[in-house]
């Protein structure tokens, strides 16, 4: 298992590499903010939304018992009022996009292992900051 952990880390870093990249200077400082935001916004959406994988929780339940209503509401607006301050219409569509893949996240892991977990939403981190580097490199280089 170690020797997949490490190949992934080692993939995670050089597709953010390449996408970071071949992003033209004006954008990358916004997407290194926009990224992560979007990530930990799909934590959150996950935390709220999913039930706990293990009967006695684990690491996923003491976020889980932290997150109400409240808590999703002000992840949802401050994600999304930062995707489209930096970057208006595409903003909300790239909070959108990961919005949805994080409802997918969600039901792979709900159908496979009966909910999230710790190591669920570490990865779910770093699968939504990629993915949101990725689109943003895919508008940029199909719109500008």
């Amino acid at each position: 298992m170690m020797t997949i952990g490490g190949i992934s880390v080692i993939l995670i870093l050089g597709i953010k590499f390449l996408a970071l990249n071949s992003l033209p200077g004006e954008v990358l400082g916004k997407a290194l903010l926009v990224s992560p935001a979007l990530s930990r916004w799909s934590m959150v959406q996950l935390i709220y939304r999913s039930p706990c994988a293990r009967p006695e929780g684990g690491l996923g339940k003491i976020f889980k018992e932290n997150v109400r209503k409240r808590e999703m509401a002000a992840a949802t607006a401050l994600s999304l009022a930062a995707a489209i301050s930096l970057f208006r219409f595409w903003g909300a569509v790239l909070w959108l996009m990961i919005g949805v893949s994080a409802l997918g996240v969600q039901a792979l892991f709900t159908r496979r292992i009966g909910g999230i977990t710790g190591d669920v939403l570490g990865a779910a981190n770093e699968i939504h900051e990629v993915l949101a580097l990725l689109i943003l490199s895919g508008i940029y280089h199909r719109f500008y």
